[in-house]
Formats: C-alpha cells, structure tokens, sequence
C-alpha cells in the first residue's frame, strides 16, 4: 500500500483527501518547474563560463545567455520545443 493511499484512509473527509491530492499534485509540479528554471551552469570565481559554445549546435553562446546560465541557443531550444509539442499532438 502506497503512503498517499495510507494518509488517505486516516482522513475521514473525502474533501481533506481531494485537498491533499491538490496539495501533492502541485508540489510535484512547482518541483519540476523549480528544476527547469535552475541554471545549468554558473561561472567560476573570475566570472568565466565552462561552456561557452552551445551543446547542440556549437554556435557560440551570447553573453546573455551565459548570464541566464544556459547551455544552449535560443534557437535550439526553440526547435526543441517545436518537437516536443508536436510529439504532444498525436
């Protein structure tokens, strides 16, 4: 048995348990956002940058997006978003 399906049984209101699965659902999804917006690299005590060169098509980084500690361009994260919500339409 699951623990959410424990804590479950020992509310008695099924409004206590709707608001726990609320509660669950968006801690588990304020995470992920959480996790999306982390920096993917910040600089070294100089205020260099590891990689500076974007890791899918090797077009230098603007300083710019050094800064947001990025490791790839705009517009390949924009192709990559492209893809990903076509995946999403079938």
């Amino acid at each position: 048995m699951s623990r959410h399906v424990e804590e479950a049984e020992h509310l008695s209101d099924p409004l206590d348990v709707a608001s726990r699965n609320a509660d669950l659902h968006n801690q588990r999804n304020v995470a992920g956002v959480r996790s999306a917006a982390a920096p993917e690299q910040v600089p070294d005590e100089d205020g260099n940058y590891v990689i500076t060169e974007c890791r899918d098509c090797g077009d230098e980084l603007s300083l710019a997006r050094l800064k947001t500690g990025r490791t790839r361009c705009v517009p390949c994260v924009d192709a990559e978003e492209r893809r990903n919500k076509s995946m999403w339409r079938r």
